[in-house]
């Protein structure tokens, strides 16, 4: 697998035994690129210009979403990055519960990054 990869490791013991006690691989892949997460366009909670109900949100479930400008898409991914397909903004049967990701583009460019629990 490419990309980039962080090693973390840890030793949580009380006395210091000389063995690693704990350890964890964190991987990103997907579509989503969490280094736009610091960019300008993307807004997040600031002064939103959509709000996503109901939230939390049962799988299978249609979203709606209050918009003030007019949305030129949306896309949803879960929190590691993989970009989840959707029908029309209606929650897939199959996702597990959990937290997930959605981001809007408006007509103006901006872009506004929304958090959805699927319970």
């Amino acid at each position: 697998m490419s990309g980039i990869w962080t090693l973390s490791l840890s030793d949580r013991a009380i006395f210091d035994e000389g063995k690693l006690n704990s350890w964890c691989i964190k991987t990103t892949t997907g579509n989503l690129d969490t280094s736009s997460a610091t960019d300008q366009n993307l807004l997040q909670s600031q002064s939103p210009l959509i709000a996503i109900h109901p939230n939390p949100i049962s799988a299978g479930d249609p979203f709606r979403f209050n918009n003030k400008e007019s949305v030129r898409s949306f896309q949803m991914f879960t929190i590691t990055g993989q970009q989840i397909e959707l029908s029309n903004a209606r929650v897939p049967d199959h996702l597990s519960e959990g937290l997930y990701l959605v981001t809007f583009t408006l007509n103006s460019g901006k872009k506004e990054l929304h958090k959805l629990i699927v319970r």
